[in-house]
């Protein structure tokens, strides 16, 4: 039995160690999640995982909204003084995300522009202003930034900037162009949670055929899935199954 919970908290804390790299978390969660096996784990589940899931779940049914970076960790004071005292790329992006997500979108598109001009070719930047641009609900901008971040790299920050680039097409009317991002990403990354917004996608545009064929895939693909995988995506099937029970039936 001892083996067994062992082994259970090893996969549990390589599961957090995962989804932290994935969000990009701060550094201090990866010391934590190992140095405190699998306490550590536990912690970051409880304070980053668990309100993440816990809002996707309250708002099942809503279209994802874009998503940004998580951060926990100084705050902007702090961020501010780190960047007078040592003021690199690194510190002037962490104070740039701190200031959009505290809604002070101005001042961080100012910081991520001026990171822009130093290099013109950072990821990290690039997106930072296409997410400005979006919030000011300039989209049919920010999707140009999109595209840029994805040709640089195209699994930054976990496909995020591919689920941006088709909600700022969709934002723009221009429905074909989102279906084709999202087409595309559920080739190169055929997840539950994309599965599940391409099928949203295309019962919004009314071709009901494909949204049943890609959302059964989704359901398929989670039941099939790894239990810690199952964990992950548990918001996003129940979406799916809502979707494809609410498809109207296919006439013959």
């Amino acid at each position: 039995m001892a083996e067994l919970l062992n082994l259970l908290g090893i996969g549990f804390s390589i599961w957090m160690f995962v989804d932290a790299l994935r969000r990009k978390a701060e550094f201090y969660w990866y010391i934590l999640i190992i140095l405190l096996m699998p306490i550590g784990g536990f912690m970051f589940f409880f304070f980053i995982k668990l309100p993440e899931l816990q809002a996707a779940s309250a708002d099942g049914n809503a279209m994802p909204a874009i998503p940004f970076p998580m951060r926990k960790g100084p705050s902007i004071r702090s961020l501010q003084a780190q960047v007078q005292e040592t003021p690199s790329q690194a510190n002037k992006l962490s104070l740039a995300w701190a200031l959009f997500e505290d809604n002070r979108v101005q001042e961080s598109s100012e910081i991520f522009s001026a990171c822009h001009q130093d290099d013109d070719d950072d990821a990290e930047c690039i997106y930072g202003l296409a997410r400005c641009l979006s919030a000011n609900g300039q989209h049919q901008e920010a999707v140009t930034f999109y595209e840029k971040v994805i040709s640089l790299d195209r699994v930054f920050r976990d496909y995020d900037p591919w689920l941006d680039l088709s909600f700022g097409y969709l934002q723009s009317d221009e429905t074909n162009k989102a279906l084709e991002v999202l087409g595309k990403l559920v080739v190169e990354a055929p997840r539950v949670k994309h599965k599940t917004i391409l099928g949203r996608c295309l019962a919004d545009a009314g071709l009901n055929d494909q949204a049943r064929t890609v959302l059964t895939e989704a359901i398929a693909d989670y039941e099939e899935s790894s239990f810690f995988l199952q964990r992950d995506n548990e918001s996003w099937v129940n979406q799916a199954k809502e979707l494809l029970a609410g498809l109207s039936p296919t006439l013959n």
